[in-house]
């Protein structure tokens, strides 16, 4: 099957440490972002089934300290028009041949600290190495940030805070479409803290659940970073979000899904009542009358 991409999009297939180089050659063209492709699987997922079908290398890095101080660092190297920033093309010509690497990471030592990134601390990054409910990709801390949401990132990287919900409403009703569970999906999956050290955010398939990794090893030659064109940029640019986040279909749980999940539907009532309360509060969820 011949794979095609929407106008203005051009593929780098190989490991980044060689195609990112590449790519960065072309003035015009800068590499897509996490939201870059969130938009890009909304606005073209179901005209170019190659967007949903593959997984995706990204421009956003993600920089790990040591194992003394265990934060990250969020790298966005565009802007929120999809353009190269001057402090983001010193992060991306980090990605190379010949520079030091470890298991397909750009080893940074003490480069850690002067490198510009938004910093957080790992316990506030929130639920880790699983798949999340809608109420869970929400609330973390690492989908929030890579959605660009206004209340994490800077206003000139910051993206409608409408991506994130739409997205995930998005990828859930196609993976319905396909006869796939529809929850839960997009878990959040990182690398350790051997060594201060640089990776690249990538986002898995639809069927994979679109996962997020931020351990993406940056020698592999399966790498596939996407350029986008000016006129791809002027399109996802002028993306805007279909609903309110109040008009969209609330998720609806029923009390045999919440007691499969305790595991413990023998309890007691009031431990039974306790456990469905708790799994309420994590899912974000209220109980309303009908």
């Amino acid at each position: 099957m011949v794979k095609t991409f929407p106008t203005g999009f051009n593929e780098y297939c190989g490991a980044n440490v060689e195609q990112m180089p590449a790519l960065l050659k072309h003035k015009e063209i800068s590499p897509m972002s996490v939201a870059g492709l969130m938009k890009s699987r909304i606005i073209y997922g179901d005209q170019f089934p190659v967007l949903l079908d593959n997984y995706f290398d990204t421009s956003d890095l993600i920089a790990y300290s040591d194992s003394d101080v265990r934060k990250v660092k969020f790298i966005f190297t565009t802007d929120n028009q999809g353009k190269i920033t001057r402090s983001g093309r010193v992060a991306l010509n980090l990605i190379k041949p010949n520079k030091e690497r470890f298991k397909g990471v750009v080893v940074l030592g003490n480069k850690y600290d002067s490198i510009q990134g938004i910093e957080v601390p790992v316990e506030e990054l929130g639920i880790l190495d699983r798949d999340l409910t809608r109420a869970q990709i929400l609330n973390s801390k690492v989908w929030r940030m890579l959605a660009r949401n206004p209340d994490e990132v800077p206003k000139d990287i910051a993206e409608d805070a409408q991506l994130l919900p739409e997205y995930v409403d998005f990828i859930a009703s196609r993976r319905e479409a396909r006869e796939w569970s529809s929850s839960p999906i997009m878990g959040v999956y990182m690398d350790g803290f051997d060594k201060a050290k640089l990776r690249a955010w990538y986002v898995r398939r639809l069927e994979d659940w679109s996962d997020a990794f931020g351990r993406n090893s940056l020698g592999s030659g399966s790498g596939r970073l996407v350029g986008l064109a000016p006129e791809a940029l002027v399109k996802l640019n002028g993306w805007k979000p279909s609903q309110k986040e109040g008009e969209r279909t609330r998720e609806i749980i029923t009390i045999e899904s919440l007691l499969d999940e305790t595991g413990y539907t023998s309890d007691y009532a009031p431990t039974q009542i306790k456990k469905l309360q708790n799994i309420l509060d994590e899912r974000g969820c209220v109980i309303v009358k009908k």
